[in-house]
């Protein structure tokens, strides 16, 4: 029997997650048996298991792992009264330690094996700790976000911060390979950290989403640029506004042309969607919040889409790949970054796209007027962005890589 490949991932279909995404469509391309231990969140203390068969027959066991009667009042306790414990690594603790026991006690992995761990949330890493420690098979960290080099994920304090600095190098230690979804990722992540460790570390990108089955032109009266995703903290859509606000004042006919819709959840924002209407009441007859849709909706929103867009927060670097930026790119259509120097904004001018830093309401006010110039003369049968870039995307060069990576055969 050859080696046996295990991925452990909280999240996975049907939980609602760019990273339930990412990996299920990973295991599309990779297309070789293996099985999956993920969070049964509607298994009340069960634990089930599902079989999916692959388009060549590969087998994929699905261990839905339910949170137990005493895990659930372990976590309330915890979240009352030791809520730092939570921190350690996150909310998740309690169920990655049942699953830590439900692997053991089946059997699921031997020291021969392959185990891939993945990360949104860190739970995930720590169960691969703890079975790396118990059993001694490879094992892959697979990072979709940096862990302590992380701006956007905050600590307690730095009692907190410490503890996860030390796991963070602990972890990498022991692990046979760590991935993570861009160059400036990986590296801002082992910056100070010793050579053994950078050598064994990767770069690997999302994979594209399925060719979108669905009528590629909606019938308005004008051109639509769409957002679609959520918005919280600092990333809003003020810049957007901001920019459009400049353009309006200005009286552009190219902008009398278009709307803009900005599909997701935004109640988490600093700022309301009411406040940004009565602050920017000329970009306000041009922008329309939409509520949030299913992932199938918001692929087909792409494809009938004029342009996309992005739109982060303001940051003197930005190291992440968004998920939803591969999803713009399977849709094929031109994409407008506003966002700050990095990982997106290299990989949108590769494709031979604009950007502009988040900060500048003046320089998005600019690009944005080419970009929408530019559509104008765009051909809509034609996949927009460089072919060659584009292929890296693809999923079975990313399968292809990732087995290469992890001697996965």
């Amino acid at each position: 029997m050859g080696k046996r490949i295990i991925f452990i991932s909280y999240c996975y279909p049907p939980i609602k997650a760019p990273r339930s995404v990412q990996v299920s469509r990973l295991v599309k391309h990779l297309a070789v048996d293996l099985d999956i231990v993920c969070c049964g969140e509607n298994v009340n203390g069960q634990t089930v298991v599902d079989t999916e068969v692959l388009g060549n027959g590969e087998q994929v066991r699905i261990h839905r792992v339910g949170r137990s009667k005493v895990t659930r009042i372990k976590e309330r306790v915890l979240g009352k009264f030791f809520p730092k414990y939570l921190s350690k690594p996150d909310i998740h603790v309690c169920w990655a330690q049942e699953v830590v026991r439900y692997i053991v006690e089946k059997k699921l992995l031997s020291p021969e094996d392959i185990l891939v761990t993945f990360s949104q949330p860190l739970s995930d890493h720590f169960i691969g700790y703890k079975l790396k420690q118990k059993i001694g098979c490879d094992w892959i960290m697979h990072f979709s976000d940096p862990w302590t080099q992380n701006p956007f994920m905050k600590f307690p304090d730095d009692a907190v911060l410490n503890w996860h600095k030390r796991k963070e190098e602990a972890f990498f230690k022991i692990a046979d390979k760590i991935i993570f979804t861009s160059d400036e990722a990986r590296d801002i992540s082992l910056s100070n950290l010793n050579a053994s460790i950078k050598d064994k570390a990767y770069s690997l990108p999302h994979i594209l989403p399925d060719a979108i089955d669905c009528v590629s032109e909606e019938v308005t009266q004008r051109s639509i640029a769409r957002y679609i995703g959520n918005f919280y903290g600092h990333r809003t859509p003020e810049p957007l506004f901001n920019a459009i606000e400049i353009m309006a004042a200005k009286n552009l006919e190219i902008l009398k042309m278009w709307k803009f819709e900005l599909y997701g959840n935004f109640e988490h924002m600093d700022v309301s969607p009411q406040t940004l209407y009565d602050k920017y009441p000329l970009a306000s007859s041009y922008i329309e919040f939409k509520e949030e849709v299913s992932t199938k909706a918001s692929l087909e929103l792409m494809v009938k889409s004029n342009l996309l867009l992005i739109i982060d927060a303001s940051a003197s670097l930005s190291v992440f790949l968004p998920s939803k930026l591969i999803d713009y790119l399977g849709a094929g259509r031109p994409i407008f970054g506003i966002t700050p120097k990095g990982t997106a904004a290299n990989l949108i001018m590769q494709l031979g796209g604009r950007v502009a830093d988040p900060s500048h309401a003046v320089e998005i006010a600019n690009e944005l007027e080419k970009v929408l110039e530019e559509c104008k003369d765009w051909d809509r049968r034609n996949i927009w962005g460089d072919l060659s870039v584009r292929a890296k995307f693809k999923g079975e060069n990313v399968a292809k890589r990732f087995k290469e990576i992890t001697n996965i055969s």
